[in-house]
């Protein structure tokens, strides 16, 4: 199969829109990025934000996107939970999952009640949860929900640090990693472990324009492809950009 057909297969799980540092991604410049590679569909992400205010501005954004190419995350905190129960803000637009990002939000550490209700919330709408794993939240910090939650999908994204991550896995099947800024070698050791069937492809993209500035981002995007393709295969790339996504967040709707 060609480059660009697989890339016309690839859905992506982790895309953003917003402010990341100096710079401002808006979602029609996103939109007309990712339409320019050719990707079949996207999961797109707020950067974050931290008042009412940020937050509508970002719901409206996200009302710009059709759905037929891309399904939204609400970006949680709990001081959205502070305006308004989870289940209304669900009522305010068609969000396929939520982000939960406890370095942006440390205060979800101390209301762990309140992240309990929200995988509550999630199995029963049957709506996958991403965790943002990193050198501050390893994974090891979501293992107790992952167990306690099983009729909920949980997503650690970026898989840090790998060792914890693959032991949470092997423990909790209802537990899915992304490859966003997920290191080559790590994805091998996840594929060593027999876990192929939950990793998700995710490339944190436009933010990956900060890290990579030899390339453009659209070049970047495609070398990446062809680079996982090379190192794993087509079949297992597109198990992780097409099925497995379908997995999880559906056919699209």
């Amino acid at each position: 199969m060609q480059l660009n057909e697989i890339i016309a297969q690839t859905n992506d799980c982790h895309i953003h829109f917003g402010q990341f540092r100096n710079g401002y991604f808006s979602i029609p410049t996103v939109a007309k990025q990712l339409q320019e590679i050719g990707i079949n569909r996207a999961c797109i992400m707020p950067t974050g934000f931290y008042s009412k205010k940020e937050f509508f501005e970002c719901l409206e954004e996200l009302k710009k996107i059709p759905l037929e190419t891309y399904d939204s995350f609400l970006w949680l905190t709990p001081r959205i939970l502070r305006w308004m129960p989870v289940e209304n803000i669900f009522k305010l637009h068609n969000f396929k999952a939520i982000k939960i990002h406890c370095v942006a939000h440390p205060d979800w550490l101390l209301f762990p009640e309140k992240l309990s209700e929200i995988c509550i919330f999630a199995g029963e709408k049957q709506l996958p949860v991403m965790f943002h794993t990193g050198t501050e939240t390893p994974a090891h910090i979501f293992c107790e929900y992952c167990k306690n939650f099983p009729q909920t999908t949980f997503i650690l994204a970026h898989g840090n640090p790998i060792d914890e991550t693959i032991q949470i896995m092997k423990n909790c099947k209802n537990v899915f990693v992304d490859t966003a800024f997920l290191p080559f070698p790590n994805i091998s050791k996840l594929c060593e472990d027999e876990l192929n069937d939950r990793i998700l492809f995710g490339t944190d993209f436009p933010i990956t324009s900060y890290f990579y500035k030899d390339k453009t981002p659209l070049l970047w995007y495609k070398d990446n492809i062809a680079k996982f393709v090379e190192i794993f295969g087509e079949e297992q790339f597109l198990l992780w950009s097409n099925g497995n996504y379908r997995r999880v967040f559906g056919e699209g709707r």
